[in-house]
């Protein structure tokens, strides 16, 4: 590279493949170069070359795109003349996978770029002057748009977990949880988590997801739920741009349901280029009907009491359970058969150490949907040696 006239700005008279120059040498008129990897001596003198060619260096797009226009402005004097090729790939460094080179373009104020679709552009320009005539090329442009590839849906998530707000705002406590997650990949089970203790409170079914866009396009969803006893969607709700929505309880007969979630770029894009890709929650219920509770068989025997509990839903399984005696704390409960996980359940309640007289059995079920159904039965303990009831 030498100073142009303006002293400020270099001009790149020549370039070589090798990684490095290691000792440049002035001999008269003459600039020898000593290269490394590979070693070579190149020898630059002044007298100007009737023709050369320049590469210029690849060009990531970043997606696989359509090529444009190739523009350019350079100084060319009469007597001179540039002329254009590209080649792409989909490699970083050019290799035979690469396409051949393409051209000649000779229109500088744009000509299309013949090479195939691809990540990678590359463009050379070779030069061609008589005389004393002496080229320089200014600028190049090379247009090109990326293909729009389609949104990815990463999970979506049915969940009845968190506070319900009063019509003032405020939190009025949380109830049971329950939370089912679908990733894209095979379908999978149900799956929930059991309810907690404390009061029983109805939360609304809330969807929420995460999507993305390799192109970063603007996202917008829409929601279509079907019953299990249905064979066609129902929109739900369109023209979302938050990565939630919530339910209202009594949107929906109860009932078994599954989600679809359809995600679109069309908001950034034409209509004949908008992608679009799509999720299935896994199996979810509404339901706004609380458990059943009734009392099956009761027994008093010295200072034991035992009950016998039955806990039927009408929609969805049963999560847990807890018991208490007196009014005294909630204890978690199993199911006679060690799991709760059915419609129907008998569950046993056994208090010791009682004192004689009237005492209080009280159990509360919780179904997936976080409903819960209370149920109580009241025992009197007969002092020793007295009469039982």
């Amino acid at each position: 590279m030498v100073p142009s006239r303006d002293g400020q700005k270099l001009t790149l008279l020549t370039q070589t493949h090798e990684a490095l120059a290691t000792r440049l040498l002035l001999e008269g008129s003459d600039l020898y170069v000593a290269t490394s990897n590979i070693a070579r001596l190149f020898r630059i003198g002044t007298a100007a070359g009737g023709e050369g060619s320049y590469e210029s260096p690849v060009k990531d797009t970043k997606f696989v795109s359509n090529w444009g226009a190739l523009a350019w402005r350079a100084d060319a004097p009469a007597g001179s003349s540039i002329e254009f090729y590209t080649r792409s790939g989909n490699s970083e460094r050019p290799d035979q996978t690469w396409s051949d080179w393409a051209g000649p373009y000779r229109k500088p104020e744009g000509s299309t770029v013949l090479s195939p679709p691809a990540r990678y552009l590359q463009w050379k320009a070779a030069f061609r002057a008589t005389g004393a005539a002496r080229l320089a090329l200014n600028e190049v442009t090379a247009s090109y748009l990326n293909q729009n590839l389609p949104p990815q849906i990463r999970s979506l998530n049915v969940s009845t977990s968190g506070e319900r707000t009063s019509p003032t705002g405020a939190p009025s406590g949380s109830g049971p949880s329950s939370s089912i997650m679908v990733s894209p990949g095979p379908t999978p089970g149900l799956a929930s988590i059991p309810p907690s203790g404390g009061a029983s409170t109805k939360t609304p079914t809330t969807l929420s997801w995460q999507a993305d866009d390799p192109n970063g396009d603007q996202l917008v969803y829409a929601l279509y739920v079907m019953a299990a006893d249905e064979q066609e969607w129902h929109l739900l709700k369109d023209k979302l741009r938050q990565s939630n929505y919530t339910l209202d309880p009594n949107a929906l007969p109860d009932g078994k349901y599954v989600a679809r979630l359809v995600v679109s770029d069309g908001d950034s894009n034409p209509p004949q280029t908008a992608r679009s890709a799509e999720l299935v929650s896994a199996p979810f219920w509404v339901d706004n009907t609380t458990p059943q509770v009734r009392v099956l068989k009761q027994e008093a025997s010295g200072s034991t009491a035992t009950v016998q509990f039955q806990v039927q839903d009408e929609t969805s399984p049963l999560r847990g359970a807890e018991a208490a005696t007196d009014g005294s704390d909630w204890r978690e409960i199993l199911s006679d058969d060690g799991i709760v996980d059915s419609r129907a359940e008998t569950f046993t309640v056994r208090a010791e150490k009682l004192q004689p007289g009237e005492h209080l059995l009280t159990l509360r079920a919780y179904d997936t949907a976080g409903n819960a159904g209370v149920g109580k039965a009241v025992v009197r303990l007969a002092a020793v040696g007295g009469p039982k009831r």
